[in-house]
């Protein structure tokens, strides 16, 4: 099983019979793969705005800022491999805030900022949103992505991992359609399983053992 959200954990299971089964490798974490996406994301604004307009909306205009955010998490898991310089990811953001930020700190209106930036090409401003070219927001996951897939691939490289023949993605960031994609890309032998509302699976299971103690056996 492999869990991707704030860090990416990996365990080996082998299923025996009924609900039984054996832990073959117990989870092994390579830390901060998804928040590195948030991060790229986070320089790529204070690379537009400037760092000292980024720490005043987090510090001071905190609302904002995680409204912010949540409309980027929500892209990250809407962008499709399909995604090209012909198409646009759409970001709203606290445009009122943002656009008085920009005329305290560049003594521009938030649309000229964007406008005059280095990125002008790749990010555009559209009333309250930001409108980023898909391969450009695409190459926000590359390091995360490749950092995820040696991670799999070092974990399938363990003796008691020859026999595996599924992978089972759960966690938030499996929802991405990148994410899915490359990994099935990169092991084509494996069968992926990406179960339905794959971001709720472990809380989901933390709840069936609570009550149901008995229904996933380890031997």
């Amino acid at each position: 099983m492999f869990n991707i959200d704030g860090t990416a954990d990996i365990t080996l299971h082998e299923k025996l019979k009924g609900n039984n089964h054996k832990e073959l490798i117990k989870a092994i974490s390579s830390p901060c793969v998804v928040t590195s996406v948030d991060q790229r994301f986070y320089s790529l604004l204070t690379r537009i705005f400037g760092g000292s307009l980024l720490h005043e909306l987090q510090t001071t205009k905190t609302y904002a800022y995680i409204n912010l955010m949540n409309e980027f998490e929500a892209a990250k898991r809407k962008v499709k491999p399909s995604d090209g310089d012909d198409s646009r990811i759409n970001i709203t953001i606290p445009f009122l805030v943002m656009n008085e930020l920009c005329q305290e700190h560049h003594d521009e209106g938030l649309l000229e900022v964007l406008g005059g930036s280095t990125l002008a090409n790749d990010i555009k401003g559209i009333c309250d949103k930001l409108r980023i070219k898909g391969s450009f927001f695409k190459s926000l996951f590359d390091d995360t992505i490749q950092e995820i897939l040696n991670h799999i691939n070092d974990i399938l490289k363990e003796p008691e991992a020859k026999d595996v023949s599924r992978l089972l993605i759960v966690g938030g960031f499996s929802e991405s359609p990148l994410i899915q994609d490359a990994i099935k890309k990169a092991f084509p032998q494996l069968r992926v399983i990406v179960p339905e509302d794959a971001g709720l699976v472990v809380l989901k299971g933390a709840v069936i053992y609570g009550h149901q103690p008995d229904f996933w056996r380890c031997s």
